[in-house]
């Protein structure tokens, strides 16, 4: 039962608790909870602060506070469980952040999404065609790798009482500030990898195709997190920067009436990934049908305008800097965040639209809805081939990629495999690219800071072919501790003076406590690798042991960029062996991966041996045709002379040899 002052506090935000036998609780006991869908545990408060601040005090980081939706102010060093959301809507955080900082309009749009009811799926024996959520891919346990379900964990969460966010160091002191730690081990410094920018941006590209974890938001207002808070996570001018939680998954009670956010599960908390897990294309397809109907065009086609770019999203928000700019409308809302998105999203809508012009000339008397789907299995089978025969090659070593079974030719479907994103992979693993962003975006001529280009669609709708050369053309930044400052002083930055930009670094420092990742040495343990018993061990070039206290309480997110890599790998053994379970996983557990028999629904001998001749070259040539010469592999530098320019002007899409059609 609640005690008396928490359901006070809990009533002055306008919420309806649900009263049950034992009074109030987290529960859904009445029937009117049910009905109204208005449940919600004290706990789920939406902004909360731990040990964030600037840490340019003595005391660290001991203010502990929420703020509540009407914008009043707790008391410092309390723990007041104000801050109930209204409304079960949420948003992906890129765009929310984007909203925050005031980069983007924080008008009501298409981007704030409400979930539907989360039903058990009905699943047909036979398929040939992969659902657009991801359900019944498991035709044992339908659930697995759906979008908008819980993300599994590998190790048990370790959030504080009542779900509050990790926030206790091993020695029982508040854990350092994420904005302190990110300010000292996270300087801005190129340091280069043999691999080009693509390496980066078919991780960024990938990544919003199978995880996407949804922040609470508060209807159609902002969630105001900092108010008069006198500590919270803070720039340099000493502002707030804010961090809004991530939603809380709600498990099916076995009712139709298990929503999200309509009676929140107790402990542990666990987070949502909107998404599929699979590596399927939804980038391209988006995650339900209400997604694809608004891109999908006529005759098999997905839409595009008159000059073969994405169309227009009369709702997204983006910044339109000059007459003709606007926003562009993908099967993923963050397509407008970097320039190389919307050029990847561009180019594989024009891949789709040319397979299927090609399959309605050699099949006639196929219907548009054959066409689409057809040509959506061989887009989601290039995605897979991409992925595991070029980039993770580039990004893992030889033993990794055999030990995890993720090699071309290594597959056998396996219903015992759960594919669904992990926490720790989504929320701290995956999040290694951010390390690799380039501090300066080349553009043609034009060199650009980083933070000038976010959020700017036009740059790529008016430069898509010189976008996608200075990616495949520049070495991308090294798996470090080194971040470029457009992300760690200015990312979504609206006044350079003001600094008022936020610091992604300590975003998701501070994302890995809100979900309850065990530290590092945790995840050491967990791969069979010997615990880091000191900070000169662990080192790669910074001293740990000026903010941690304790080599114990080192973040994952801070210990995998730090970690000294393995022979052969953009990465060290821990972040190789969490990439390694994710990537197995979602292959081995996706009855519709490319390398399936055909006997279960796969490809056909001959069709296969067509999809293993695809390469990212290839696709970008077929659907840029005035891209140049690029190398074979675009994810590996082929001039060792980075002084010259590896594209020169010529009228065929390849370098030396001639690539292979499909």
């Amino acid at each position: 039962m609640y005690d008396a002052e928490v359901c006070a506090a809990l009533r002055l935000t306008g919420q309806t608790l649900c009263q049950g036998p034992q009074g109030w609780t987290s529960q859904c006991h009445s029937v009117h909870c049910l009905m109204n869908m208005m449940c919600f545990p004290f706990y789920n408060f939406a902004c909360y602060f731990s040990s964030m601040g600037s840490g340019t005090s003595g005391s660290g980081g001991t203010i502990v506070s929420v703020v509540n939706s009407a914008g009043s102010k707790p008391q410092a060093n309390q723990r007041e469980p104000i801050g109930i959301i209204q409304n079960n809507c949420f948003e992906l955080p890129e765009l929310a952040d984007g909203e925050l900082t005031g980069l983007i309009d924080d008008k009501d749009s298409e981007l704030r999404q409400c979930p539907h009811e989360n039903v058990e799926p009905e699943c047909q024996d036979k398929l040939r065609y992969r659902t657009i959520d991801g359900s019944c891919n498991n035709l044992q346990n339908p659930r697995w790798g759906k979008a908008f379900e819980a993300q599994k964990r590998l190790l048990s969460s370790q959030l504080e009482k009542d779900g509050f966010p990790r926030s206790r160091a091993k020695g029982g002191n508040s854990l350092p500030p994420a904005r302190a730690i990110s300010r000292a081990v996270s300087p801005m410094l190129d340091v280069f990898a043999d691999v080009t920018n693509m390496v980066m941006a078919w991780g960024q590209f990938i990544d919003h195709d199978f995880t996407g974890t949804p922040v609470i938001k508060n209807g159609t207002q902002k969630i105001k997190c900092c108010g008069d808070i006198d500590e919270a996570l803070k720039v340099e001018n000493g502002d707030c920067m804010q961090f809004v939680r991530s939603l809380a998954y709600s498990f099916p009670n076995g009712t139709r009436m298990g929503r999200m956010m309509s009676c929140l599960s107790p402990e542990p908390r666990e987070q949502i990934n909107t998404l599929t897990s699979f590596l399927d294309a939804s980038a391209v397809y988006g995650n339900s049908q209400d997604v694809l109907d608004k891109i999908r065009g006529q005759q098999g086609t997905m839409k595009v305008t008159e000059k073969n770019m994405l169309p227009e999203n009369p709702s997204g928000t983006c910044k339109k800097e000059k007459e003709g700019d606007y926003c562009l409308l993908a099967g993923d809302h963050r397509v407008n965040v970097f320039v190389g998105l919307g050029a990847l999203h561009t180019t594989f809508v024009r891949e789709h639209n040319r397979l299927a012009a090609a399959f309605r000339g050699l099949n006639p008397a196929w219907d548009d809805e054959t066409v689409f789907q057809e040509a959506r299995r061989v887009v989601s089978a290039e995605f897979q081939r991409v992925t595991y025969a070029e980039w993770l090659p580039v990004v893992l070593d030889d033993v990794t990629m055999s030990d995890f079974r993720l090699r071309e030719g290594d597959f056998r479907y396996d219903s015992r495999v759960n594919p669904t994103v992990s926490n720790v992979f989504s929320t701290a693993a995956f999040r290694f690219g951010h390390s690799q962003v380039k501090q300066k975006v080349k553009i043609g001529e034009q060199s650009l800071e980083l933070q000038d280009t976010l959020m700017r669609p036009g740059f790529t709708f008016r430069n898509m072919t010189d976008v996608l050369r200075g990616i495949v053309a520049a070495p991308t930044d090294d798996v470090d501790n080194f971040f470029a400052t457009g992300l760690t002083n200015h990312m979504f930055e609206t006044n350079r003076t003001a600094m008022d930009g936020l610091d992604l670094v300590a975003v998701n420092i501070q994302r890995g406590r809100d979900h309850g990742l065990p530290p590092f040495n945790d995840w050491r343990e967990f791969c069979n690798l010997p615990r880091v018993n000191d900070f000169a061990s662990l080192d790669m070039n910074v001293n740990l042991g000026n903010v941690y206290e304790d080599v114990d309480d080192v973040d994952v997110f801070v210990g995998l960029m730090v970690e000294k890599h393995k022979p052969g790998s953009l990465t060290g053994p821990t972040l190789a062996c969490l990439l390694g379970h994710q990537f197995r996983d979602m292959k081995l557990g996706d009855r519709f991966f490319y390398e399936a028999d055909s006997s279960e629904g796969g490809f056909s001998d001959d069709q296969l041996r067509e999809i293993k001749k695809v390469t990212l070259a290839r696709i970008l040539c077929d659907n840029n045709l005035d891209l140049g010469k690029i190398q074979a592999n675009v994810f590996k530098m082929e001039d060792p002379e980075r002084s010259r320019p590896l594209i020169p002007p010529g009228p065929a899409c390849a370098s030396g040899r001639q690539l292979p059609d499909v």
